[in-house]
């Protein structure tokens, strides 16, 4: 039967780089049996061949059912779903080294869903529906490691944090003599801008010893941990104990970036008195936010935005579509010269896009946050469908490792003590006093792990105490739901 596909989505390739730093920490024997159970493109099977591991000793499988040229360095198994074939394999190995789908079962086909499901931790916990792929395939890979093997798995930062993943994270200490979190502080994949971890674990089996964690400045320096086996002079921190965290990046459970960028606000930003005045209809038009007093609130509804509208606030986006084109109010906005109020076409950001008139959105926000931190960062929950910003305004995307039902817990964390320090240290001033942070400047914050169970009303009152400018109170309403990890 054929095996369904997983959405293109979830195929991060591993850089060559991270593969060969990778392998090199496992290290080889002369009778070690490797598994790599979603090998894709093939850069770890490329790496373990490069140690000189011989063809026969490399178990590969993957999904796809069309050959790759790496498939060469191993016996690679094709249109093999990895969690099924784990259930039911005999095989055991010394050496497993996997960067798996970052995809919630939620979404998987039904078969493989239910294949993640029949799989459980070391001690007997099972998979939860709510979590990801990547916990089926680590608790999965744990039971086909043979006595004193090894494990390395990139995974996405969620590891750390991650609620369902919270009983394997208390068992992988007891079960390895060696387990080490390498965290970058910036981006592994290229095409990806949440973070990532790499899990290396080692002596299954034997006498267990602390968890360690080493956080490294980039790439390069992560890589010469792990080739290095120990600290190396690229690693900024390094901590042993019992739990694996209590901060984790901003960016790792959020992504902020800049609003729509116009190229000429006074041409594309409308009241609602400049809309009729030109007789615009709505339907050429999309709501936006565009200034940081629209974001002093822990939500913006239908009804908030249109008190904003009926403020005469610039709460229009002037948007046509193509078939918008043959309405006479619309092709008349769109022909005005711009000493009569028109566009100045000669923006560098109106010439280099196409159409002119079409500015580009960015993917649907789950709230704003303002980088004037007068009254911020905070973020402002969307609940106002099509809703967007302006690029004085940032918008905020939650990971999809985060459930709606706590966005609320990590937006709070804004606002600790922890967060504020950091932020005091990274604004920016600028003439006449204006402070400022960016979005890096907000992505490398390192924020608490929160409690999962923040109640909306502690975020309002939260948010309240900071729009009456009473960050003491904002902090210590925040500071309660910081999550004890000892």
């Amino acid at each position: 039967m054929r095996q369904p596909l997983p959405p293109a989505s979830c195929n991060v390739y591993t850089p060559q780089l991270l593969a060969d730093a990778l392998v090199a920490a496992l290290g080889d024997t002369a009778t070690a049996r490797w598994l790599e159970p979603c090998v894709g493109k093939g850069a770890l099977l490329e790496a373990i061949s490069r140690i000189g591991t011989e063809k026969n000793r490399i178990v590969g499988l993957d999904l796809a059912p069309l050959p790759e040229p790496s498939d060469r360095f191993g016996r690679v198994k094709r249109s093999t779903e990895f969690l099924s074939w784990a259930a039911r394999t005999t095989s055991r190995f010394d050496r497993i080294i996997a960067n798996p789908p970052y995809i919630s079962l939620r979404v998987l086909p039904t078969q493989v869903r239910t294949a993640a499901l029949l799989h459980r931790t070391p001690a007997g916990h099972p998979v939860p529906a709510g979590s990801n792929c990547w916990y089926a395939f680590l608790c999965a890979s744990l039971r086909l490691l043979r006595p004193g093997g090894s494990i390395g798995f990139v995974l996405p930062a969620s590891f750390e944090y991650a609620r369902y993943a919270l009983r394997l994270r208390e068992e992988l200490p007891e079960l390895f003599s060696e387990c080490r979190v390498h965290r970058c502080e910036v981006p592994i994949f290229d095409a990806v801008d949440e973070g990532a971890v790499v899990l290396l674990c080692r002596g299954f089996g034997d006498e267990s010893t602390t968890i360690t964690r080493g956080q490294h400045e980039n790439l390069q320096g992560l890589v010469a941990s792990l080739k290095s086996r120990r600290k190396s002079h690229h690693v900024t921190k390094a901590t042993d104990s019992p739990s694996l965290l209590d901060h984790v990046m901003l960016r790792d459970v959020m992504n902020v970036g800049i609003g729509a960028v116009t190229g000429d606000s006074d041409y594309f930003l409308l009241s609602e008195s400049q809309r009729l005045r030109h007789r615009l209809p709505k339907s050429v038009l999309r709501s936006v936010v565009s200034r940081a007093r629209h974001l002093q609130c822990p939500t913006i509804t239908r009804d908030i935005w249109a008190d904003y509208l009926d403020s005469d606030e610039r709460v229009w986006l002037f948007r046509p579509s193509d078939s918008d084109l043959d309405n006479p109010q619309v092709r008349a906005y769109l022909e005005l010269e711009p000493e009569q109020g028109g566009c100045r076409r000669n923006a560098f950001k109106v010439r280099n896009r196409t159409p002119w008139w079409r500015t580009r959105l960015p993917a649907r926000p789950h709230g704003f946050l303002s980088g004037m931190t007068q009254h911020g960062p905070l973020v402002c929950f969307n609940e106002k469908p099509l809703l967007t910003a302006t690029n004085t305004l940032y918008t905020v995307r939650f990971a999809d490792s985060i459930p709606k039902e706590n966005r609320c817990a990590w937006a709070l964390m804004l606002l600790t003590t922890s967060a504020r320090k950091q932020i005091e240290a990274a604004q920016r001033k600028y003439a006449l006093g204006l402070k400022k942070l960016e979005p890096g400047d907000l992505s490398s914050l390192q924020l608490p792990v929160p409690k999962l169970t923040v109640p909306r009303k502690a975020y309002l009152q939260a948010v309240k105490a900071v729009t009456d400018g009473d960050w003491v109170k904002a902090s210590e309403i925040a500071d309660a739901y910081i999550a004890k990890l000892e």
